[in-house]
């Protein structure tokens, strides 16, 4: 169809970017992002998850911010290549980046996705990194609200700098760049084993948005 671009997907996955470690944690790309609603700008906190093939968010979170969505269906790779059809809603909504650029993603609804648990950088984690702001380094915790997978790649962080098991990376949204891998501290994190799953689906979507420039707010 000429209308439609297939997002093609791997494997079924349960546990995804998630790991626990005694006396450890693992910090996920998780940051707080500007989401342009009608009531003006809305944070919504956003996992750039580079295992995920589409975009997911929670029905709890779109109807907050006034989204109704529309029907929509993706598809599961079950055992023995068959796929498994799951019916929900597929809303569209546009992300502001640092420069005032708006990015349109279209997400499936899921109920829940993770939740990130606070994290305070201890003084030695402060020194290690310098350059980085308390900001970029802490993490409030809460309800993860939005997963930007790799259908929208063009707007991921992208690498700036890696030290034995953390990385540095750039994005373009919130605080600008955060600490991603592994840190001391107690909390692990898992994502929501339907979650995951479904972002590990396939769906055909409008092509409309998809190569769309980005447009800067007046």
């Amino acid at each position: 169809d000429a209308h439609n671009q297939y997002c093609d997907s791997g494997a079924v996955s349960v546990e995804v970017n998630a790991a626990e470690v005694q006396d450890a944690r693992v910090l996920l790309a998780v940051q707080d992002i500007p989401v342009l609603t009608d009531a003006g700008h809305q944070p919504a906190k956003a996992f750039w998850d580079s295992g995920a093939t589409i975009c997911l968010c929670t029905h709890d979170w779109a109807s907050r911010h006034g989204l109704s969505g529309v029907k929509a269906s993706i598809y599961l790779k079950v055992v023995h290549r068959v796929s498994e059809q799951m019916d929900s809603k597929r809303y569209t909504f546009e992300v502001v980046d640092v420069r005032g650029e708006r990015h349109e993603i279209q997400a499936f609804g899921v109920d829940s996705i993770s939740t990130e648990a606070e994290y305070v950088p201890s003084e030695e984690l402060k020194k290690d990194y310098p350059n980085l702001t308390v900001d970029q380094l802490y993490r409030k915790g809460g309800d993860v609200d939005v997963l930007l997978g790799m259908d929208v790649v063009g707007i991921h962080p992208v690498d700036v700098s890696t030290r034995g098991h953390q990385r540095i990376v750039g994005s373009r949204f919130g605080v600008g760049k955060l600490l991603v891998g592994l840190v001391p501290g107690d909390n692990a994190q898992q994502v929501n084993a339907t979650a995951a799953r479904c972002s590990q689906g396939t769906w055909t979507r409008p092509t409309e948005g998809i190569d769309r420039k980005s447009t800067r707010l007046n």
